[in-house]
């Protein structure tokens, strides 16, 4: 057994020059496991990074047990002066990373989900699904069917011109440029698009069982298989319609205004500057408004009476856009405050209210971290290093004293020693930012946080103490001739 766990150094030297000489590293390993290699100067600086997390199986066997080699250069490709270097690193047992769960993003529970940066626009469903139009970490926009049992159904990715969009009983449609892109509802395959001719973008668009109506300039238009209608002249711009029944509603320059059957567009006074609309059960329209007092929102009826104002509470996120259900007591709002964005589906009930059918919620938080073992967005400095013991080391005795934290760069992110050894890769991703690592439940064990563009992913890393230190030898460079080494004791 001692003699397995001997750790040997031998140099083989290839050629006359140091530069072209390219040394031969034997050393056996005391288990299985990752070898983590590196060089180091006779200052403790790591120099060259011989070997990250390799498998034994990838190294060349010897008499003396696995080969490795090093040239003489750092991690460049320079050549590094003549002097003494020390090569060691770590071998790593079972050390085990797991993705916990996501964090201040509700959009994303799987690795799969996409990275929802922010919702541009959506629609509701009569199974309180909802489909979204959204731009996405990478800066392209999707259309996505998300049910809030199952998760994202489908998802396409859209062309960066599109714009409003509008559903109805079959398809999702999607202004984009001159034409109008379909969607199937059921399972998002693409039809047939629609071409609209050259002209005014389109403001507005909606939806219902009997078509789509888009708002172009000071008109209205209905979309059908060979492209527009002669369209209906409106009061002003729409910035937003709804469509139900044969009827339609509108707003711009904060006017609500309604149109029944083939009649004219007529305002319906309401408090405040509306934004919004959706038509609601019977003769009523949801809308968002805003008055002195903030932003709300409100239900009025055909005729003007104003049913309800449902104003949020201090420091919740404002209304911004509405949709309804023309069957039940059932709306939901896009909300947006400082640093969130949130999607709620609300329910009537006769004896509480409007309660939350379901709701979620974006927006990262720069400062996130730990605090009593809880994951918050407003943390205080994270620990520079965690420490932990290693394994006992039967040669040298004692057990070792690992110094922690996670490096983040373009290659991901990794767990790594203090003097820049890694021995844990956590994730491959090139775009992450800040990165928080504290102790676990569990003695040697890690809770880690990392940013990613739209949300921040929770890691676990357990078997810690399954890492032993390789203390592989000495080599000493000279000018000309890379020179001779010793072995460690």
């Amino acid at each position: 057994m001692a003699a397995l766990r001997l750790i040997l150094l031998a140099l083989v030297l290839a050629g006359p020059a140091w530069l072209n000489a390219e040394e031969q590293i034997a050393f056996a390993i005391p288990d299985e496991g990752l070898v983590t290699l590196g060089v180091f100067d006779d200052r403790g600086k790591l120099v060259r990074r011989l070997h990250e997390l390799t498998p034994e199986a990838d190294f060349k066997k010897g008499l003396n047990g696995l080969i490795t080699t090093w040239d003489g250069t750092d991690d460049s490709g320079h050549r590094l002066p003549a002097g003494s270097y020390h090569v060691r690193g770590y071998l790593i047992g079972d050390v085990e990373v797991h993705g916990e769960r996501f964090h201040f993003n509700d959009w994303i529970t799987e690795t799969t989900d996409p990275e929802i940066r922010r919702i541009e626009d959506f629609h509701l469903l009569p199974e309180l699904e909802v489909i979204l139009i959204a731009q996405k970490a990478d800066g392209t926009k999707a259309a996505m069917r998300y049910s809030p049992e199952g998760g994202f159904r489908w998802i396409q990715i859209l062309p960066s011109e599109a714009g409003p969009s509008g559903v109805d009983g079959e398809s999702v449609h999607v202004a984009a440029g001159g034409n109008i892109l379909r969607f199937s509802l059921a399972d998002g395959q693409p039809g047939a698009s629609v071409s609209i001719g050259e002209g005014s973008p389109v403001s507005a668009m909606a939806g219902s069982a009997g078509g789509i109506e888009i708002a172009r300039g000071s008109a209205v238009f209905r979309v059908g298989p060979e492209g527009l209608d002669a369209g209906t002249a409106t009061p002003v711009i729409f910035s937003a319609l709804g469509s139900a029944g044969g009827n339609l509603s509108g707003c711009g320059d904060g006017r609500l205004f309604l149109r029944r059957g083939e009649g004219e567009f007529v305002p319906v006074q309401v408090p405040g500057s509306v934004q919004s609309v959706a038509f609601g059960t019977g003769d009523s329209l949801w809308f968002v408004a805003g008055d002195g007092s903030g932003t709300f929102v409100g239900q009025t009826s055909f005729s003007g009476e104003l049913l309800r104002a449902l104003k949020p509470e201090a420091g919740e996120p404002a209304p911004g856009l509405i949709r309804a259900s023309t069957t039940n007591e059932v709306f939901a709002v896009l909300e947006d405050g400082p640093g969130v964005q949130r999607l709620r589906v609300m329910a009537r009930d006769e004896t509480t209210g409007w309660t939350v059918e379901w709701e979620r919620s974006s927006g990262m938080k720069a400062q996130f971290g730990f605090r009593d073992g809880d994951v918050v967005g407003d943390a205080t400095d994270a620990p520079a290093e965690v420490v932990f013991r290693a394994e006992p080391d039967p040669l040298a005795g004692g057990q070792p004293i690992l110094r922690l934290h996670v490096a983040v760069g373009p290659r991901g992110a990794r767990v790594e020693t203090n003097d820049g050894l890694p021995i844990a890769r956590i994730s491959t991703r090139s775009d992450l930012g800040r990165a928080v690592m504290i102790r676990g439940a569990e003695p040697d064990s890690a809770r880690i946080l990392i940013g990613e563009p739209t949300a921040v992913a929770e890691f676990a890393v357990r078997g810690l103490r399954h890492i032993r230190p390789l203390d592989v030898g000495s080599i000493e460079l000279g000018e000309e001739n890379p020179g001779k080494s010793q072995g460690a004791d």
